[in-house]
């Protein structure tokens, strides 16, 4: 018996990917564009960042009572070790998550969830399937590779070269402000599936990880729309069974080059530029 980390408001970040290779040579070339179904998405240059949380940093400067102090020591068990993290190649990442109407040319009998979430725009309340089926959706019509983002993508977007609990600092963004790199919501907007079975992190640098081979679990991200701030900074991670429909989930899509081959990860879902 296990606690999956799966709570507050859940919504569907599709972070498209859209890969950068030579096949794509004069979409690379600039900074955001807009695609079929009025979805902005914003080139990220490769990099290294520090990834995860140690539980020094956030709960000095956040102090939220609601905070147990068994976490304020350590962070959650599964948010440390920190280590270095690469990737090495550029891409496509939505500005914001996928909203409501870009999900319904998808599948025009969606009819979106609409508790607490009335006049919120993003799409929520759909699976991690749900997710990788829309990416594949897009991918056929329009003849570029999309799929959701690895974790590792999701949190060096989050975090754009900041250090901080939040990409703004110490405290949460206001909703729809964007961070450095140009992309919104991630701190203050429905939850977010990523790619990625959910698993331990290894206490070693690691180059485009991909996440373990198997699991039960998928990696949710973000989810501050109803959520308390320590639930939604850089590093704070959940978890849900990928056919849950969280009601509060969304997601975010990404373009991108293709997944490293890591032992038997699956690749089906990843679609690339030929």
């Amino acid at each position: 018996m296990f606690a999956f980390k799966f709570y507050g408001t859940a919504g569907l970040l599709l972070a498209c990917i859209l890969p950068c290779i030579a096949s794509a040579a004069e979409k690379c070339a600039e900074s955001v564009f807009t695609n079929s179904i009025g979805m902005k998405l914003v080139h990220i240059e490769p990099g290294t960042f520090t990834m995860g949380f140690d539980g020094k940093a956030p709960g000095d400067a956040l102090k939220p009572e609601h905070i147990p102090r068994k976490y304020l020591k350590s962070g959650n068990y599964d948010e440390s070790p920190r280590h270095k993290v690469t990737i090495t190649n550029s891409f496509y990442i939505s500005e914001a998550e996928v909203t409501i109407e870009q999900f319904k040319q998808s599948r025009r009998d969606f009819p979106g969830f609409k508790a607490k979430l009335d006049g919120h725009p993003y799409v929520s309340g759909i699976s991690w399937y749900d997710a990788v089926a829309f990416c594949e959706w897009l991918s056929a019509k329009e003849g570029r590779p999309y799929r959701l983002p690895t974790e590792a993508e999701w949190e060096y977007v989050c975090r754009a070269e900041t250090q901080t609990p939040f990409s703004s600092g110490y405290t949460p963004p206001a909703h729809e402000t964007p961070n450095l790199w140009g992309i919104k919501n991630m701190h203050t907007g429905v939850l977010e599936w990523c790619l990625d079975w959910h698993g331990l992190y290894r206490d070693e640098s690691q180059t485009d990880p991909v996440g373990p081979k198997h699991g039960w679990t998928k990696v949710v991200r973000g989810g501050g729309l109803l959520a308390r701030s320590r639930n939604s900074d850089c590093g704070f991670r959940r978890e849900g069974g990928p056919a849950i429909l969280g009601r509060h989930a969304g997601r975010r899509i990404q373009a991108r080059q293709p997944l490293p081959q890591v032992g038997a990860v699956s690749l089906q879902f990843v679609s690339v530029f030929r």
